[in-house]
């Protein structure tokens, strides 16, 4: 079974809006963001980073709220 991408089932009963957007990647992008990285031009805003095992209460509906964004660190030394 092969499963696409499809827009957000949003009616207009809902209070929220609904964004679709497909991100495709691009080598020569990437490697304009990685050496953004390096030389400071860009600094991500990271406000917590978790292990894999703590993923699923990172995100759960008690997670403490973070000032940026939540790594999940899937091997050990990075």
């Amino acid at each position: 079974m092969t499963l696409f991408a499809q827009p957000p089932n949003a009616t207009a009963a809902i209070t929220a809006r609904a964004i679709f957007f497909v991100v495709e990647a691009d080598r020569s992008q990437l490697t304009e963001l990685a050496e953004r990285l390096r030389d400071g031009r860009l600094t991500p805003n990271v406000g917590a980073v978790r292990s894999l095992a703590e993923a699923p209460a990172a995100f759960g509906p008690n997670a403490p709220p973070a000032s940026g964004k939540t790594i999940i660190q899937v091997t050990e030394g990075w």
